[in-house]
């Protein structure tokens, strides 16, 4: 596996859980937040059509608020 070389900017509160979840898994720290990562992004097959393709894309550019349909945190 190739890998490339990123420049990640935490909250101190984030970085502090991430650290935190290192030292009780004794795992390296890269280690964790690549597992993270990879947990919290779905696969996408490769045979999708391409109109499910261009939908999830489309998906990926709108904002939280859109996404719900323009409800609040607050509606239930």
């Amino acid at each position: 596996m190739t890998t490339d070389t990123v420049t990640l900017h935490l909250p101190d509160d984030l970085y502090r859980r991430i650290v935190h979840v290192s030292s009780l898994t004794g795992s390296p720290l890269e280690r964790v937040i690549v597992r993270m990562l990879a947990s919290s992004l779905p696969p996408l097959p490769d045979d999708f059509a391409p109109a499910t393709c261009a939908a999830l894309q489309r998906l990926e550019q709108l904002g939280d608020s859109e996404r719900a349909g323009g409800r609040n945190g607050h509606d239930i």
